[in-house]
């Protein structure tokens, strides 16, 4: 029994470690996720917003056909 409270700040301090580790890799993963959603939708997005838009207008076209 005497043994578990140094165990408990043991672990304690590990687990904060741990926990400030998982925070900032989550953080760094969804900076890195935004960032690399904005660069791939400004490198294709409006090629493929041109596209749908032109299959759009191709459908309204065979409408009023």
């Amino acid at each position: 029994m005497n043994d578990l409270p140094g165990l408990g700040i043991q672990g304690g301090v590990s687990l904060v470690s741990l926990t400030n580790l998982v925070l900032s890799g989550v953080v760094l993963w969804l900076l890195g996720g935004t960032v690399a959603i904005v660069v791939y939708r400004l490198i294709r997005g409006p090629h493929k917003d041109k596209s749908k838009r032109d299959k759009d207008k191709l459908k309204r076209d065979e409408q009023y056909e």
